[in-house]
C-alpha cells in the first residue's frame, strides 16, 4: 500500500501522479526509459525528480526536459531534478524499483537543494 502512495507527490500542497509526468516524460523522443518519484523537502512537501535513460547516443538536460513538459503540464508538475541513469533498477517480477531510486537519489537530492 505504501508503494501505492508514493506514486503521488505532493508538491506545495498539490497532487502530483508519478504516471502522469511519466507519460508525457516518455514521449520525449530521445527518452528511451522513464521513472517519475517524489523525493521529501523540509516540511515542504516533496520535489519531483526524474530518471530516465536515454536512446543511445542522445543527450537531454533538465531545462530541454521542462521545457518539453511545459505544453502538456502544469508548471508544478514539471521536475525539479534530472538524473541520467544507465538502466533503471528492477524488482524480482521486472517493474521499476522506486523505493531502490527514492533511497540511493534522496541524499543527492537533499545535497543539491542545500
Amino acid at each position: 500500500m505504501l508503494d501505492r502512495l508514493k506514486d503521488m507527490i505532493i508538491v506545495r500542497g498539490s497532487n502530483v501522479y508519478c504516471s502522469e509526468v511519466e507519460q508525457v516524460i516518455a514521449t520525449h523522443e530521445m527518452i528511451h526509459e522513464v521513472a517519475v518519484i517524489g523525493i521529501p523537502l523540509d516540511c515542504k512537501g516533496e520535489t519531483i525528480v526524474a530518471c530516465v535513460v536515454l536512446r543511445k547516443g542522445c543527450h537531454v538536460n533538465l531545462a530541454q526536459l521542462q521545457k518539453y513538459c511545459e505544453s502538456s503540464l502544469a508548471r508544478y508538475k514539471w521536475p525539479s531534478h534530472l538524473f541520467i541513469l544507465d538502466a533503471l533498477p528492477r524488482t524480482a517480477v521486472d517493474k521499476v524499483d522506486k523505493k531502490l531510486l527514492r533511497k540511493e537519489l534522496s541524499l543527492s537530492v537533499s545535497e543539491a537543494i542545500s
